[in-house]
């Protein structure tokens, strides 16, 4: 199994792009490297030709444009000669689809098998972010993953949620092994258990600033209370100039604090700034079955969270006092008052979430990884 060489397949990474998913990618590759793997990553958005290292792991990048119907065949042709030039035995492709297809083409090329990881299902979340959605652009995306499914020798789901979701609704037929997400718990151990602070309650939010994640729930629940309560927001998006406005309509501006991106490698000083970490995502299809990132970061510090009740969520937490019904703002409320009077409640729901977050170390949720290559070799 040690020194298998693996090929990565990604829409982005980085530094190309920071987000949840170029940070999984780097983690998933960093702790299969060091388990003795050799992963490479390949990303399809680079534009230029490129080789490097970093953490263990080959990152490569090629000058052509992003994967579509006119450029499938020459991304094939680079996919196999990248995999023969290195030695690749397995190509392990991430979603979305465009992604996947050229990636399985570029594997059967050079007679190697293919590993499809669905993270998400992009045209879900485009239902929600947009106001409208083009009908034939969902059939077409939706019908695209799961050829991409259909195709590959091995299928990895990031949530329980994404796997019944491949089971029933695409008909994948063979196991699906779930690879979740993790969190690198050593790094947030060592900053975790910050002392108590003086003043109003902080709720907090760091993350992208979309539609699908209920910000504007947030800013309503903190306009509700009398007490003395703030949210702070730590992120960038398209829902910023809303979430600004929001805030204003409800005149709790000067309680509502937007500040904008951070470097990842900074987050531990904004987290110790923030008392309770909130995740108010809206019910959708989607986000019952994606689970995000931040809040393993936030457990693995000893944040205590309140989450809505969406399945991506409910599958993360530990304790489940935690969840409010999503989308209600009188049960959010009660919650944060609950939350903000109880320190032992807050205490208890830290706990259970930092031992969550190590048992979702990179180094334990990649296992499943080595055995789907296992099968496959």
């Amino acid at each position: 199994m040690s020194h298998r060489r693996i090929l990565h397949v990604v829409d982005h990474a980085l530094p190309q792009r920071f987000s949840g998913y170029s940070i999984r990618t780097r983690f998933l590759t960093k702790a299969q490297a060091g388990l003795g793997l050799e992963p490479h990553v390949l990303s399809t958005s680079a534009g230029v030709s490129s080789t490097h290292e970093q953490d263990g792991v080959v990152q490569h990048g090629l000058a052509l444009p992003r994967p579509q119907l006119s450029t499938h065949r020459r991304w094939a042709r680079a996919i196999a000669a990248c995999v023969r030039e290195h030695g690749i035995e397995i190509v392990h492709a991430h979603s979305p689809h465009a992604t996947g297809l050229v990636a399985s083409a570029g594997a059967r090329r050079a007679a190697v098998p293919t590993v499809y990881e669905v993270r998400g299902l992009w045209h879900e979340a485009r239902r929600v972010e947009q106001d409208r959605s083009n009908p034939l652009e969902y059939a077409l995306w939706d019908a695209l993953e799961g050829r991409c499914c259909r195709r590959a020798d091995a299928v990895i789901a990031i949530s329980e949620g994404l796997r019944e979701r491949l089971v029933k609704h695409y008909g994948v037929s063979g196991p699906i092994a779930v690879v979740p997400n993790g969190v690198d718990f050593a790094r947030f151990e060592a900053a975790a258990e910050d002392p108590p602070r003086d003043g109003p309650l902080r709720l907090g939010y760091i993350g992208s600033l979309r539609r699908l994640e209920g910000l504007e729930l947030a800013i309503e629940a903190v306009a509700r209370m009398d007490e003395p309560v703030e949210l702070w927001i730590v992120g960038e998006g398209e829902e910023r100039p809303r979430l600004a406005e929001c805030a204003a309509a409800l005149g709790v501006s000067d309680r509502v604090h937007l500040l904008g991106p951070v470097p990842h490698a900074e987050i531990e000083a904004q987290y110790a700034r923030l008392d309770v970490m909130l995740y108010p995502r809206k019910r959708s299809p989607v986000t019952e079955m994606v689970t995000p990132l931040k809040p393993l970061e936030a457990m693995a510090l000893g944040k205590p969270l309140l989450a809505s009740d969406v399945g991506g969520l409910r599958e993360l937490v530990a304790d489940k006092r935690c969840l409010f019904r999503a989308g209600d703002v009188d049960a959010l409320v009660e919650r944060i008052r609950a939350f903000a009077s109880d320190a032992g409640l807050r205490t208890e729901v830290a706990r259970a979430g930092r031992e969550r977050a190590r048992e979702r170390d990179w180094s334990r949720v990649v296992q499943p990884c080595l055995a789907v290559y296992d099968a496959l070799l």
